[in-house]
């Protein structure tokens, strides 16, 4: 072959070489874009200035930004104040001939609706400027508030238990020697106010320890089937009273039952608090709605999101046209003592207590508010299968008549021990008083077999008010029980006490009602024997 012809064949392959070598660059940048546009992070490129010169697609599924619209725009035209400083400092730091190369934060954005996006911005220098990329934690922030919510809710549940077992013992004494005061004869009109004034303040600091406990998940529970429907109507006349001729009050109702396994009481207490708070937000008067509907079959990712398990749920919701509330008042609406309004206006209690029943009873609450478009709540309790007690309130045949009978108290907190066998002797029973489990079967072994009823405190030095029964009564089989405490729930379970299962009397109480609790418990032991 000749030099001449020869000549011909290597352009040739030259060509070729060039032809594939374009063919698989052309194709790496495909790969390379096809990687870049199916990536769930956005990814972007920069100039030396700051300037948007490349987005992937995740930019508008994201945000919903167009990505080609932010070409040759300044990136900190997305970024909130804090990440236009930080990128400002970036690129600073850069001009300056700092060495760093990479840098990284956590950051808000929004996107083209407005919603705040949590995310995590990182770059680094390269030659011509910079690459990053943008990582959405939104989910997992909102997780992490959660549990962080959570447990201080925990927490300040906890504290407001430890505090109300102080109070009740102590409100037992106020409230019962004010009505021993009050029962007297010859006592006279000025005294007789005062004392009246004393018991009216015992009362509702007995109030206030209450929603203290609902708000901490810590209240001993009368369970039953209730229909929430039933009770929304038997309250309609105290709800309408309460809301004013400036408002109007709607109410929606499902077409079935809706049937939930809650104290009555504490139901009556979430329906109360939230009218009364969609009321208050509106002091011009405005329009309330209270609906009642039932969810079946939730589950999946909605159930996930309420942190519910799985099945059927009733929903009740109070919708108002209020004032409504920013973001940062609907992240302590539920806390203790937080209140929008002036402190001679409420205690701050009412959304606490309604947060703390739903959640002991294994529920959610949420609110969905913006400022000036008034607020909605929103209640989900688990559905009950079981129909509603139709024997509900039957009375206990048999009687005993008052003041027949020993009783032997057990109680720590002197006030309490006085009050209670002053009020026992008055009414007729003959009260043997002991400080301490240890007194107490010393009692018991010097009136042997003289001992009707055993009237005992649950949590006490030494040895628990029930670990104190089993041991007499073990000497007695006959011997009978009432418990009184004013722990919680919780803490009553830990020592062997489950409210519902032995009689059972929550402090604080007043004289009649323990009288009352102890004939019953009498009679319940005639009328089997």
């Amino acid at each position: 072959m000749t030099p001449d012809s020869s000549q011909p064949h290597e352009e040739e392959l030259h060509s070729q070489i060039q032809y594939r070598l374009v063919e698989e660059l052309i194709a790496s940048e495909r790969r390379y874009r096809d990687l870049l546009e199916n990536l769930q992070e956005v990814v972007f490129r920069l100039d030396r200035q700051g300037n948007v010169t490349f987005l992937n697609r995740a930019w508008g599924e994201m945000l919903g930004f167009d990505p080609e619209a932010a070409i040759n725009h300044p990136f900190t035209a997305y970024l909130d104040e804090q990440g236009r400083e930080w990128l400002r400092g970036v690129l600073e730091e850069d001009g300056r001939g700092a060495h760093e190369l990479r840098h990284w934060t956590n950051l808000t954005v929004r996107d083209g609706q407005r919603r705040v996006h949590h995310v995590v911005v990182s770059i680094q220098r390269v030659h011509s400027g910079w690459i990053g990329s943008l990582v959405d934690r939104t989910e997992e922030r909102c997780i992490e508030e959660q549990l962080h919510r959570a447990q201080k809710m925990e927490a300040l549940g906890r504290l407001a238990g430890g505090v109300a077992h102080g109070f009740n013992n102590l409100l037992t004494g106020i409230i019962g020697m004010s009505d021993i005061l009050l029962s007297r004869e010859g006592l006279s009109h000025e005294d007789r106010r005062d004392v009246s004034m004393i018991r009216s303040a015992g009362e509702r600091a007995a109030f206030l320890t209450s929603k203290l406990l609902a708000f901490g998940r810590k209240q001993v529970l009368q369970p039953r089937v209730v229909d929430v429907t039933r009770q929304v109507d038997e309250l309609l006349p105290m709800l309408r009273t309460m809301v004013g001729e400036g408002c109007e009050l709607a109410i929606n109702r499902p077409g079935h039952d809706a049937l939930v396994l809650i104290d009555p009481m504490q139901m009556e207490q979430v329906i109360l608090n939230l009218v009364i708070n969609a009321r208050d937000a509106m002091p011009r008067g405005g329009h309330i709605e209270l609906g009642v509907t039932v969810l079946h079959g939730l589950e999946g990712e909605r159930a996930a999101r309420l942190q519910l398990d799985p099945g059927d749920y009733v929903e009740m919701y109070i919708t108002d046209t209020g004032c409504g509330m920013d973001e940062e008042t609907q992240a302590h609406i539920f806390e203790p003592f937080f209140s929008t309004r002036s402190p001679d206006r409420g205690s701050g209690l009412g959304l606490s207590a309604v947060y703390g029943i739903v959640s002991q009873v294994g529920g959610h609450i949420d609110v969905a508010s913006q400022l000036g478009l008034g607020s909605t709540f929103r209640v989900i309790l688990p559905m009950s299968s079981v129909a509603v007690d139709e024997q509900e309130g039957r009375d206990v045949e048999g009687e005993v008549p008052a003041g027949v009978g020993t009783i032997l108290v057990v109680e720590d907190e002197d006030v309490v021990l006085r009050l209670v066998s002053r009020v026992l002797e008055s009414t007729g029973y003959t009260v043997l008083e002991a400080r301490s489990p240890l007194e107490a079967e010393e009692a018991f072994a010097e009136h042997g077999g003289q001992v009707d009823m055993l009237l005992t405190d649950v949590v006490m030095p030494g040895m628990s008010g029930h670990a104190l029964y089993m041991k007499l009564h073990a000497e007695q089989p006959e011997l009978r029980v009432l418990f009184m405490s004013g722990y919680t729930e919780e803490t009553l379970i830990q020592h062997g006490i489950e409210e519902g299962d032995v009689p059972f009397l929550h402090k604080p109480f007043k004289p009649a009602q323990l009288v009352a609790k102890i004939q019953e418990v009498l009679v319940a032991v005639a009328s089997t024997a």
